[in-house]
């Protein structure tokens, strides 16, 4: 590795030359490597997000989800403030939903991606679940078997991060796209379902 022979304090007008300093306020080139190294390490291992917007998820069929009103399945705004995607008590179109996205060509295919959805319940009358399914598909390798793993989830009425995991072992070389599909569970006769946000976690290949 080439180092610069000037380098600046962030604090003095010039940039002092490496070979004048000395003593306590010498430059130790294999502590700034080490720290950037690390720092490097650091950055690398955390978890990179891909946001799926509210907008691009549909009906698990494609139907595209419009302004929520009577019982189906749709887009509202909670008292003026958060945009949501509603599923109403009794909901007759629009339990199971789903979205389709490229996966990042920095995903590092050996670790498991974690699927998650920020939900909620208006009150805490019906038990409720959310599952999911996740489908892989690349050239030349689709209709794959579900690659999802986690069991059922229980909905709260507080809004809760559910995270659902999506194997490493069934992910395919990239370019690549997923195919998720969000289920609601038991009979949502008294209980309408809030989902605030979707969005995907990965870990990042080396550089």
């Amino acid at each position: 590795m080439t180092f610069p022979t000037n380098i600046w304090d962030g604090f003095t007008r010039n940039r002092p030359r490496v070979d004048t300093v000395a003593g306590a306020d010498a430059f130790d080139f294999e502590e700034i490597r080490d720290e950037l190294i690390a720092t490097q390490s650091f950055l690398l291992n955390q978890p990179r997000s891909l946001p799926i917007p509210l907008a691009a998820i549909t009906r698990e069929d494609g139907t595209a989800l419009t302004k929520q009103a009577t019982d189906v399945a749709g887009f509202a705004q909670l008292s003026n403030k958060e945009q949501v995607i509603l599923i109403p008590v009794d909901c007759s179109a629009g339990e199971q939903l789903g979205f389709s996205a490229p996966l990042p060509r920095d995903l590092d295919t050996s670790k498991d991606i974690s699927l998650k959805v920020l939900i909620g319940k208006a009150t805490d009358l019906d038990a409720l679940t959310l599952d999911a399914e996740a489908y892989l598909c690349a050239a030349g390798d689709v209709q794959n078997a579900d690659a999802q793993s986690t069991a059922a989830m229980t909905i709260t009425a507080t809004p809760s991060v559910l995270t659902f995991t999506v194997l490493a072992a069934s992910l395919l070389t990239l370019p690549s796209t997923l195919t998720a599909i969000l289920l609601l569970g038991g009979v949502n006769d008294g209980d309408e379902v809030n989902i605030y946000g979707v969005w995907l976690e990965y870990a990042a290949k080396a550089a």
